[in-house]
Formats: structure tokens, C-alpha cells, sequence
């Protein structure tokens, strides 16, 4: 897919607002958080860059839950000597079979999804202000300690009201944050590449059509 369909793709999306509730309905994230816990607890975890972050992985490249790409994609370019864009991840883990029965949203996104993660911030924990690119879109599920006392998600000027369990689409293009002040907040981050496929599933089954633009417009 080119740059061009990228962008075309992505604005589309993002047409019906930059921050948006999908209808999927609250997953059961007492028992997601339990099984990612004990699943780090006896594997272990990959320590991102950033302090007090650490990740495991659900879609990569060499489907190894504890991998380095669960770090940015820019730390594990220069860490790696690679140019990787988001969609050049793709291969499933065990982590992501021990969850996906109980996370109807990533069943129906299977064939879209790239890299993709479980972040677990303890306190201190933070993203700085950033935005990503546009080989992916966001689609993030907070499931543990992620109440707004413990937690922050700052997009630009304001403070996100997320809910364990639910899951939103997010224009990661724009400037976003986030922090910890407690141990153990675990959020799942998905990355879907803007096929015109996945431009229709997000409107059609996560958004229920919300505002959605013909597809004889995208490419």
C-alpha cells in the first residue's frame, strides 16, 4: 500500500472525530489482567526504553511475547540497524492465543492487526508527548489501574476519560501522552494497518457506521 493510500485511508477515519468509543462491549479485564500477570510473572517481561515501562508482545515478528518490539518502532530501528514500519509485524504469539478468546474486538481485527501489546507502567512509568505515523492506526484498551487517579492519558490539551474493559480509536498523529502514579497499569495497544478493509471494519463493526464516509473513496 503507498504513502498516498495511507493517508487517504487514514483520513477517512479520523473524519468522524480523532477520539471515539467503538461498540464493542466491556471485556471481562479482571480476568485478561490476571492471565497477562501471570503470563509475565513465569516469562518474564521486555523493558522498554522509557523507565518504568515494560511490555509483552501479541503481534510481531518472531512471535516471542517478550520482545524488543514492544518498544517504539523508532528505539527498535536504531537498535536493530531496521527501517520496519508498524505492518511488518505480523505474526501472532502464544500471548495473543492465551487472550484473543476473551477480546471479541481482536478476534474480528485478526487480519488487519500488526504490532501489537500489552504496556505495563509501573509508577513513574510514562510515554512523553509524541504522535506516531501513519502505516497504522490506534485502537487502545485500558484493562488494569487505569482509573484517573492512578493514571493519566494526556492528547493535547486535555485528559482522555478512559474505562477499563472499554476500547477507542485514537489519531495517535496528534500529540499524546501518558504517565503512572502507581504500579502495575496495563493498557493493550493496537496497531491496524489502514487497508480499505480495516477502514470498513472500524466503521461498520466498531463504529456502527458513525458518521461514515462511501468506501468508493478510499483507494
Amino acid at each position: 500500500m503507498s504513502m498516498l493510500d495511507r493517508q487517504l485511508n487514514y483520513s477517512a477515519i479520523v473524519s468522524a472525530g480523532d477520539f471515539l468509543e467503538t461498540l464493542y462491549p466491556k471485556i471481562d479485564y479482571v480476568k485478561i489482567a490476571k492471565k497477562v500477570f501471570e503470563y509475565g510473572g513465569k516469562n518474564g517481561w521486555f523493558e522498554r526504553v522509557n523507565p518504568g515501562v515494560k511490555g509483552l508482545a501479541i503481534v510481531n515478528k518472531d512471535g516471542n511475547p517478550v520482545s524488543p518490539s514492544v518498544d517504539s518502532i523508532r528505539s527498535y530501528n536504531k537498535e536493530n540497524g531496521t527501517n520496519f514500519l508498524e505492518t511488518d509485524f505480523k505474526t501472532k504469539t502464544e500471548l495473543y492465543d492465551l487472550v484473543s478468546d476473551d477480546i471479541p474486538l481482536i478476534q474480528d481485527a485478526k487480519p488487519y492487526l500488526c504490532r501489537s501489546h500489552f504496556i505495563n507502567l509501573n509508577k513513574g512509568g510514562i510515554f512523553p508527548p509524541h504522535h506516531d505515523g501513519l502505516d497504522s492506526f490506534r485502537i487502545v484498551i485500558p484493562i488494569w489501574n487505569t482509573g484517573t487517579n492512578d493514571f493519566k492519558w494526556g492528547y493535547e490539551d486535555k485528559i482522555l476519560p478512559l474505562q477499563e474493559g472499554k476500547s477507542y480509536f485514537l489519531n495517535t498523529l496528534k500529540n499524546h501522552w501518558v504517565v503512572s502514579f502507581i504500579d502495575g497499569c496495563l493498557l493493550l495497544l493496537l496497531n491496524v494497518e489502514p487497508t480499505p478493509d480495516a477502514c470498513y471494519w472500524l466503521w461498520d463493526k466498531a463504529l456502527g457506521g458513525r458518521n461514515a464516509p462511501k468506501r468508493t473513496t478510499w483507494p
